[in-house]
């Protein structure tokens, strides 16, 4: 591991170098992660080295991969642990992976890069909007209407907080998507209705002695 941090910091440092910090860590995201040869903590571990080094990764800089990475002409593997890294790791561009990600999504209503269409991307997805909240909120409602329903089904703690802004947001929100919060809402109120239900029946049964 010290090796590879040694190589990574001199590869990214060197002075006339053929690949820019830049260009290093595009390359590193469109590799695709193999759990045998090239794990995909290692590559995120390569990602993490890079990041730590202010003096080769400005906000700037980063600024500039996420505008590469998301300009790719399908979505790199590893974009959203590092979208999320960048969240965690520099507040001031917060506003800047926002808009980057509602462009992404945006664009993907016309385009192959669907973030909900890749099972690994759409969880990274998913868990961002569940960390950056309350600001990730407006990225759930620029969701076609389908997989927000998904959402709220496999998110039912996103349910209140997408409710809320929504009715702050009242007359900006999609009726689809107002409609899919009151019938996820419903199917909640009926499921815990027969859940307790279910728990007072058992209570009400003898106990065998």
């Amino acid at each position: 591991e010290r090796t590879a941090r040694f190589v990574v910091g001199k590869l990214v440092r060197t002075e006339g170098m053929a690949l820019s910090p830049v260009d290093f860590l595009v390359h590193v995201h469109v590799l695709e992660p193999n759990p045998e040869t090239l794990p995909r903590q290692r590559l995120q571990d390569v990602v993490s080295w890079v990041f730590a080094d202010t003096t080769v990764t400005s906000d700037k800089l980063i600024a500039i991969l996420v505008q590469r990475l998301m300009s790719h002409s399908v979505i790199p593997p590893m974009l959203m642990s590092t979208v999320s890294a960048i969240w965690r790791e520099r507040p001031a561009l917060s506003r800047f992976i926002m808009s980057q990600l509602g462009q992404l999504i945006s664009s993907s209503k016309s385009s192959k890069k669907k973030v909900w269409k890749d099972a690994q991307i759409w969880q990274g997805f998913v868990d961002f909007i569940l960390m950056a909240r309350p600001q990730s909120l407006q990225l759930a409602f620029q969701l076609p209407v389908k997989p927000f329903a998904a959402l709220l089904k496999r998110n039912p703690e996103l349910l209140a907080n997408l409710t809320a802004f929504a009715n702050d947001q009242r007359g900006r929100i999609p009726r689809s998507h107002i409609e899919a919060l009151q019938e996820r809402a419903k199917k909640n109120r009926k499921k815990a209705k027969a859940a307790a239900a279910k728990a007072a029946q058992a209570a009400a049964m003898p106990q065998a002695e």
